[in-house]
């Protein structure tokens, strides 16, 4: 198991060219992005899989979001992986003036071509696989996974174990989720993991606790909204795709036309919380006592 380099990060400005036009040399003043655009996708193709039907985009659709990227990257914009996206709003390197980045969730295998095309138009993005659902039927397999972390305009990253809220799991539990996924990819993909996305977008401060102990460098949440400099490393906002966003919903995010995630928690998110960790904790108390 080898982990890559931070300093030579899969898709930095030596691959892409990402960053050096916007650094700022001497006597140059360098504007920080006022916003962030994070998309998430899920499942590619057609049919949609049962139950998966608003978080599947077909072929048609995501070849016409493909060239909508593209255009933005050709007008100017920045595509980034993850671990690049979060090394700028630590403040390591520079952030470029439009950066954008693409992600994808869960491992489904309809990812594999839709990767590979985004590569080969030029924009990186990155993909977080459930640990257990590593070759299953309709997912991606160790093998693929192993191609995809080779490649320079991709990141692999972890999405916990087995895909569940990681704010209603105690500290032990939420542990193993992150550590697990973490090892296991690492070691069938022989590539360093060093982002993780919250399953349903599920996290809280113990959470982020563990993510950094669990030795990773950026998390990325969900949230719906822009992201922006200055935000969490461990926390960043994407806006989650489905099937029924235009192609003009996507042209919208990419130019700012959506809420910038605020510094806090919601009230409403940390109620609902509430509630489901109640709930977690009787299925849990009543497992045990049949």
């Amino acid at each position: 198991m080898t982990d890559r380099s931070r300093g030579a990060r899969k898709g930095s400005s030596t691959d892409l060219g990402g960053f050096g036009p916007t650094s700022a040399g001497a006597g140059t003043v360098r504007m920080d992005p006022a916003f962030i655009p994070v998309l998430l996708y899920h499942a590619i193709g057609e049919p949609a899989r049962a139950g998966l039907e608003r978080f599947t985009l077909s072929d048609s659709s995501f070849t016409e979001h493909a060239q909508i990227l593209t255009a933005h990257r050709d007008g100017g914009a920045t595509p980034l992986l993850i671990g690049d996206l979060a090394d700028g709003l630590r403040g390591e390197r520079p952030l470029p003036t439009r950066p954008f980045a693409v992600t994808f969730d869960d491992g489904y295998d309809d990812n594999l071509p839709a990767i590979i095309a985004l590569a080969e138009a030029g924009i990186p993005s990155t993909i977080f696989v459930t640990a257990s659902f590593v070759g299953q039927s309709g997912m991606l397999d160790a093998h693929e996974l192993r191609e995809l972390a080779r490649h320079p305009l991709v990141e692999v990253g972890a999405h916990g174990v087995r895909h569940i809220r990681l704010d209603e799991l105690s500290r032990y539990e939420i542990a193993g989720e992150l550590r697990g996924g973490r090892e296991y990819l690492q070691e069938i993909t022989g590539a360093g993991i060093d982002s993780v996305a919250y399953p349903h977008g599920a996290h809280d401060r113990r959470v982020l606790a563990e993510v950094r102990r669990a030795g990773y460098s950026s998390g990325v949440a969900v949230r719906n909204a822009l992201s922006r400099p200055g935000d969490d490393p461990f926390a960043i906002a994407r806006w989650t795709i489905l099937d029924s966003h235009s192609a003009q919903d996507l042209h919208r995010v990419l130019g700012g036309g959506l809420a910038i995630v605020g510094s806090s928690e919601r009230l409403r998110t940390r109620g609902f919380r509430v509630v489901r960790r109640s709930r977690h904790l009787v299925r849990t108390l009543t497992g045990r006592a049949g």
